[in-house]
């Protein structure tokens, strides 16, 4: 709730009050739920999605921001992820067989950091080229 300002902010921003509002963060009432239209306008506002997050990662996915660059941006940011990528796969298998112990948490963090712009530029890549195709 502080995502929001507080019970009374998100009762002002969705179709449910205060009372209701309360119950679904009590954690005496599990079955108080909070209708998926009431989660989507708090994460909204939030700017944290909380509960897609948690369902996503129930399923097994996990969520990743989109960044919504231009067309020229996410091109050369694609082109300049690429070049790196061949370096960028040879540090996952190398860290991959290391036992973790083993791990520089350093090389870790520029692993996931770099696999993560990779995979964010690819994905928008693909959300672009498949617009521009006409979602084919």
């Amino acid at each position: 709730m502080s995502d929001v300002g507080g019970v009374d902010a998100a009762a002002s921003c969705t179709r449910v009050g205060k009372s209701q509002i309360s119950a679904y963060g009590d954690i005496h009432t599990p079955e108080k739920l909070a209708p998926l239209d009431v989660a989507v306008d708090l994460e909204a506002i939030g700017g944290t999605p909380r509960v897609t997050a948690a369902m996503a990662r129930i399923l097994g996915y996990e969520l990743m921001p989109l960044d919504g660059r231009a067309p020229h941006e996410l091109a050369a940011c694609l082109k300049e992820v690429s070049m790196d990528s061949g370096k960028l796969l040879a540090d996952v298998v190398d860290l991959m067989s290391q036992a973790k112990h083993e791990r520089s948490r350093h090389a870790v963090e520029a692993v996931l950091r770099d696999l993560g712009e990779l995979a964010r530029a690819s994905l928008e890549a693909l959300i672009a080229l498949k617009a521009e195709e006409g979602g084919e």
